[in-house]
């Protein structure tokens, strides 16, 4: 199994912020988000940046203990977002946190919440916690979100590398690229 270098973490991060800033560009904010139960769009994307905002201020202060994380938890007062101000405010919280870890390197102390936690994990971290909540934030809009469709077991065997993507029954939509880097480098074993 290959794994992503740090520095392609850190250009994830930004890359999939600019995607979901690009999905909620027209979108109704207030739409619920099936996937984040008691959330709707809006607050999930305060959540995305907030997170990221938090994940920052942890690395460029080298923090030694959890910083306070109410702001991106309690989201009752983003009930109602306009795409306008909030597109922006994600993008620019995705380059600091970017920039931040470029910054630090890989191997810089801070806290996390796993034992000798390092910005590592915070490019890893974030790079998926961002492209998980782009998926809500598309299936919220009512897009697609996922390059390939098929019955179940057959996609199990695909994440399995027991059967290849592009085989009867597979149908790939959208980056077929990405799905086959993604599948060259994630191992279930």
């Amino acid at each position: 199994m290959t794994v992503l270098g740090y520095d392609r973490y850190c250009s994830e991060i930004v890359a999939q912020t600019d995607l979901l800033k690009s999905c909620i560009e027209s979108a109704d904010l207030t739409v619920p988000v099936p996937s984040g139960p008691g959330w709707n769009l809006g607050q999930l994307l305060r959540h995305v940046g907030g997170a990221q905002r938090w994940a920052e201020a942890t690395v460029r202060t080298r923090a030694t203990q959890p910083l306070p994380d109410e702001h991106f938890r309690g989201l009752a007062a983003y009930a109602d977002e306009d795409p306008a101000v909030v597109g922006p405010w994600l993008v620019e919280g995705a380059a600091q946190l970017a920039g931040t870890l470029r910054d630090a390197g890989p191997d810089t102390q801070a806290w996390t919440p796993v034992p000798g936690g390092t910005t590592k994990f915070y490019a890893r971290r974030f790079a998926h916690e961002t492209v998980i909540h782009r998926a809500d934030a598309v299936l919220a809009v009512g897009a697609e979100f996922i390059a390939v469709r098929g019955p179940l077991t057959d996609l199990l065997l695909v994440i399995y590398k027991r059967r290849p993507a592009r085989s009867e029954g597979i149908e790939i939509f959208g980056d077929a690229q990405l799905l086959g880097f993604w599948l060259e480098r994630v191992g279930f074993g």
